[in-house]
């Protein structure tokens, strides 16, 4: 038997419900898109999206005690200042002296930013 190569077109027709924080509605579906797209999606090697569309309807969440938490994070940004400077020291304390004067490091070249998530404690009314 001879075999040949085959591309298939698959069309998820699953329904997916996940619970998120948002403001209103349509914040919530759009959170709700980006989970199904961004997160919940385990591509195996030699399978790739081709197009993918969601529909979402936000409905408040089922009455239960709800609680607020408080969620501490860091926010980290590496980012680079460019200065002119006679030796590594003086270029070293001219970007200090910059970013003192300007503390925006997205006004100036960014590298890496990240963060990290640290602890969740229930807020007391």
């Amino acid at each position: 038997m001879n075999h040949r190569l085959y591309t298939v077109t698959l069309a998820d027709l699953g329904t997916y419900e996940v619970t998120v924080a948002a403001a209103d509605p349509k914040e919530a579906a759009a959170i709700a898109k980006g989970v199904l797209f961004e997160e919940a999606t385990q591509l195996t090697p030699g399978i790739s999206i081709v197009k993918r569309e969601a529909e979402a309807r936000a409905e408040p969440a089922a009455e239960q005690p709800i609680r607020q938490f408080d969620v501490m994070g860091s926010y980290t940004v590496e980012f680079v200042i460019r200065v002119p400077a006679f030796n590594a020291e003086d270029a070293e304390r001219h970007a200090r002296r910059l970013y003192e004067a300007e503390p925006f490091p997205w006004e100036h070249t960014v590298g890496d930013d990240r963060v990290r998530w640290h602890s969740a404690r229930e807020v007391q009314s």
